[in-house]
């Protein structure tokens, strides 16, 4: 199984042009929202975007569900982050989505507005999901 594990938040997305190069071939997607682009370019099983109760009440959460096919997108609740037992809920609800051997794509658009210690959460998933495929 291929998954995309992605952020969205309340913030004015402005379109963009994704590009892929896989084996010479060039692929693109124009769009405000990146998870649908990933959806375009990468084709995965399905779409986990964590949402806050603030991002699933927004307009972009509304027009995200509306743009890929709900079978394929599975909103993940998450708190703020604000709290250390917030982040920590927020790895342990991220770490039991997968499973052993499953493919991840993961989004790397929204690093730069996460907090540090999100960032650094992020990074630990990254690590703790390359070191069980081996």
């Amino acid at each position: 199984m291929k998954s995309l594990l992605t952020f969205l938040g309340t913030g004015e997305y402005r379109s963009v042009t994704y590009t892929i190069s896989e084996d010479s071939a060039k692929r693109s997607f124009k769009t405000d929202l990146f998870p649908e682009a990933a959806c375009k370019l990468f084709q995965p099983d399905r779409v986990l975007v964590c949402v806050t109760e603030k991002v699933e009440e927004h307009r972009n959460f509304a027009e995200l569900k509306r743009r890929i096919n709900e079978d394929v997108l599975l909103p993940v609740r998450i708190p703020e982050g604000r709290s250390e037992a917030e982040l920590w809920e927020i790895f342990e609800k991220i770490c039991g989505k997968f499973e052993q051997g499953e493919s991840l794509i993961l989004d790397i658009t929204t690093l730069l507005m996460l907090s540090d210690p999100c960032l650094s959460l992020y990074f630990q998933l990254l690590f703790i999901f390359v070191r069980q495929k081996g």
